[in-house]
């Protein structure tokens, strides 16, 4: 036997080890990552010292009930709701706002009638001080 054909046979499959020894690590890591994988679709049982971790399922059902009670914030229901609380807070504002209006506006017109009768009762005062002098 050529001691070249030795070698070379050791050298093949030197090398086709490698290329198993690789291929089976990437398996190994892409086993894992899938086990990972199932175990968080799945969730965890609580062990001693470890709380449980709920599913996918578990937690996707979670948020579906939260949601489900934002939207129907979101839809009016006869006062309840937030929707119904915000119209009627900005009904209130609205009609608010109308009555600082009518204020104002009262307010404005009773300034001019004591504007009016400032000078009405100055005049009477002055008038009063021309009877006093003579």
């Amino acid at each position: 036997m050529d001691p070249g054909w030795i070698t070379a046979a050791i050298a093949a499959l030197t090398a086709i080890t490698a290329c198993c020894l690789t291929l089976g690590r990437m398996a190994w890591h892409a086993a894992r990552a899938l086990i990972q994988l199932l175990g968080d679709l799945n969730g965890t049982p609580a062990r001693p010292g470890s709380p449980a971790h709920p599913g996918i399922m578990e937690r996707l059902s979670s948020v579906e009930t939260k949601l489900q009670s934002v939207v129907n914030e979101t839809r009016p229901n006869g006062g309840e709701s937030m929707r119904d609380v915000v119209h009627q807070t900005a009904a209130d504002v609205a009609e608010v706002k109308k009555s600082v209006g009518r204020i104002n506006s009262q307010v404005q017109n009773n300034t001019h009638a004591i504007t009016q009768l400032t000078g009405r009762v100055e005049m009477f005062e002055a008038a009063r001080r021309e009877r006093e002098d003579d």
